[in-house]
């Protein structure tokens, strides 16, 4: 979304190629998603002056089939598909700047039904419910047969009741701060806050009821937060902040404790992540928990793909990815990166660090790769590659041979493991299969 252009990229692997689709709007678009059930795209955008807009664009013939106006200065600040059962589900939006009929300023949550008319053509927009909050709605997200909505101070929950047909409040709780972001994995919901950083509750709505769990030590103004689960009692939880930082956490749900064991400075400002595989998918948010292992890969000469990356896009136009990589690909790209820092032709300008550069006054940079900074290897001379990797090889032998020998390595990594000497050609492949 750039001004008031729309653009969809359409991948096309047989021809090895992209189409980019353009939809001019009257109005720069601030929010959208895609509704998998009628292939739609839900935008909204404010009107200047006005109230927000809501269109539902046909990503194939790139008309509008439907619009809706929400009242005036009422604004859109969220929205997510709110998966009811498989065959069920809404479309909801919350907002800010809704008046109600006492004059009181507050927000509201949306909720929306799009359906397919017995024409076959045309397509209805029903608003079957909604819910009114005294504050801005903040975050919403989809929590099986519940709606998660932070609002004001406020967690709470949202359902439906089935023999009155109208939604209504089920758990709340109060925060020390306001939420930008929801998370969550099972029982467990990961909140972004803007001065308690990552926070965990434990839902117990059989007693209806949000259960506090911890929350991290060091406080962030969280923009974005996503979670997944790693193993029976683990959880990675990774977040945005104002700070340019991607931030990794891990959760032991059995000690109740939250670490901080990844940071990563991007020099620019990140707004959101998202989950996809550019190769197959449209770029869409998180809406349901996925596990960890839907995005682990390992990584040979004919490398699996993992099934979805992370993606996180910067508010200067920037679109970063994320990968897990297994420890022993990790330890030989963090040694020739090391080296890249100290090699004449790469090392940083001006007598500046990599760890520097990628730190803030405030978090050092810590566990992670610099996949631009790494990729400078592939385009050095024949000369400088040999020079690091003769570096490279002295620590080999005598250091990450023995490490990982009694290691459990698959595909590439057990080839390269009985090597006596390591390739520059090698480093390229693992580079090259990350890049792709």
């Amino acid at each position: 979304m750039i001004n008031e252009n729309f653009s969809i990229v359409e991948m096309d692997e047989s021809m090895n190629s992209n189409r980019i689709f353009q939809i001019l709007l009257d109005q720069i678009p601030k929010h959208v998603i895609y509704d998998q059930t009628t292939q739609k795209l839900f935008v909204c955008f404010e009107r200047m002056g006005k109230g927000s807009m809501i269109k539902v664009i046909d990503p194939h013939t790139k008309k509008s089939v439907k619009d809706v106006f929400l009242k005036d200065k009422e604004t859109v600040t969220c929205v997510t598909i709110w998966n009811l059962k498989s065959t069920k589900r809404y479309i909801c939006v919350g907002t800010k700047g809704y008046r109600d009929s006492n004059g009181i300023w507050g927000g509201r949550v949306l909720v929306y039904s799009l359906k397919l008319k017995s024409d076959k053509i045309n397509y209805s927009l029903n608003q079957p419910g909604g819910y009114e909050f005294p504050h801005s709605v903040t975050a919403i997200k989809s929590y099986g047969p519940y709606l998660l909505v932070a609002s004001g101070r406020t967690l709470n929950q949202l359902k439906i009741d089935e023999s009155a047909r109208t939604i209504v409040l089920g758990a709340t709780i109060k925060l020390r701060s306001h939420t930008h972001s929801i998370s969550t994995v099972e029982k467990y919901i990961f909140l972004g806050c803007i001065e308690d950083s990552i926070c965990i509750y434990k839902a117990a709505f059989h007693e209806k009821k949000f259960i506090p769990i911890t929350c991290d030590d060091i406080p962030h103004e969280i923009v974005d937060c996503i979670a997944f689960k790693q193993t029976l009692h683990s959880h990675i939880i990774f977040s945005l902040n104002t700070y340019q930082c991607i931030n990794g956490y891990r959760f032991d749900d059995q000690k109740s404790i939250l670490i901080q064991h990844l940071t990563f400075n991007l020099q620019e400002i990140c707004l959101k992540f998202s989950m996809a595989n550019l190769s197959t998918d449209i770029i869409s948010s998180i809406e349901n928990p996925i596990e960890l292992n839907d995005f682990d890969f390992h990584l040979d000469w004919d490398i699996k793909l993992p099934k979805k990356f992370i993606y996180c896009i910067s508010n200067q136009g920037t679109l970063y990815k994320l990968t897990k990589l297994s420890s022993f690909i990790y330890t030989i790209l963090i040694f020739i990166q090391d080296l890249l820092e100290l090699h004449p032709n790469t090392k940083p300008l001006l007598g500046g660090t990599l760890k520097s550069f990628r730190s803030t006054p405030y978090q050092q940079y810590q566990n992670m790769i610099d996949g631009l900074f790494i990729k400078q290897f592939c385009k050095l001379n024949e000369s400088d590659r040999k020079s690091i990797m003769i570096h490279f090889n002295d620590w080999w032998v005598h250091v990450f041979q023995i490490k990982y020998r009694n290691s459990v390595l698959v595909g590439g990594e057990a080839l390269l493991i009985k090597k006596d000497v390591v390739l520059a050609t090698d480093v390229d492949v693992i580079i090259q299969r990350l890049e792709s």
